[in-house]
Formats: C-alpha cells, structure tokens, sequence
C-alpha cells in the first residue's frame, strides 16, 4: 500500500467509524503491502514464513465483516485516484465473488466511500427486514 493509500485509508476508517459506530471495529485492514526489510535471502524467508501464516498474494486491503443484502460481506481493494488493481488482486476479487461475498476496487477516497456506504444501506436494510420478520 503506498503512503498515498495509507492517508486515504486512514480516512477511510474514520468516516466509517464516525457513520457507523455500532460496527466500528467490522472494518478491518489486511496489511499485505508490509515492505520487508534485509538481504534478498532474508526477505524471501520472511515472505515463505508470512506465507505459512496465511498471507495470500493479491488479497484486497479491507474487509468489511457486515453483511450485505446479497453477500456474506464486503472486500474493497483501495487505489489511489490513478492507481490500477494488479492481476492477482483482480484473481482475489473474482475469487471471493464466486464465494458470495462482495469484493470492489476503488480509486480515491470517494469511490471507496461511495462502496461502503452502498453496501452498508443494503446491510442495515436487511438488517432492519430481519429483525422485523424476527419481531412478528
């Protein structure tokens, strides 16, 4: 994730936060751009153990553990206003799309806003209908 990525998520979080205080804590990071450190030997070592421990190339850097009208949950993958998803990060898209779950790109803090709160009002509007046919 480059530092432009990093302010537009940081604000990101912060406006969800702020929206939807009673799911504060659903949106969460997945921090696989971590730049590793050392020789060419010791990164590829870090990079085979971060494997093992369930690090997957191309996964999207948000989750978002609400679910959605038609979906088990929201993936986004954040850009920056001109950054492009790479293969493996549309292959992760795809994939967690045929597993029944919701996964975007965004460019800008804007695009990614306009996701979660699309997807948020279809999350607390089944929500709500749940809990109404729950109550009856």
């Amino acid at each position: 994730m480059s530092e432009r990525e990093a302010e537009i998520g940081a604000r990101l979080v912060r406006s969800y936060r702020l929206k939807y205080p009673q799911h504060a804590y659903q949106l969460l990071h997945i921090p696989n751009g971590a730049v590793l450190a050392g020789t060419a030997q010791q990164r590829s070592r870090q990079m085979a153990s971060l494997k093992r421990q369930g690090l997957v190339v191309g996964a999207s850097d948000y989750f978002l553990a609400v679910p959605g009208i038609d979906s088990h949950g929201l993936w986004l993958e954040l850009k920056s206003e001109r950054g492009k998803p790479s293969g493996a990060q549309l292959a992760f898209i795809k994939m967690m799309r045929e597993a029944g779950y919701r996964a975007e790109w965004a460019a800008g803090y804007e695009a990614a806003w306009s996701v979660i709160t699309d997807h948020m009002s279809g999350a607390l509007y089944k929500n709500t209908i749940s809990g109404m046919i729950a109550a009856k």
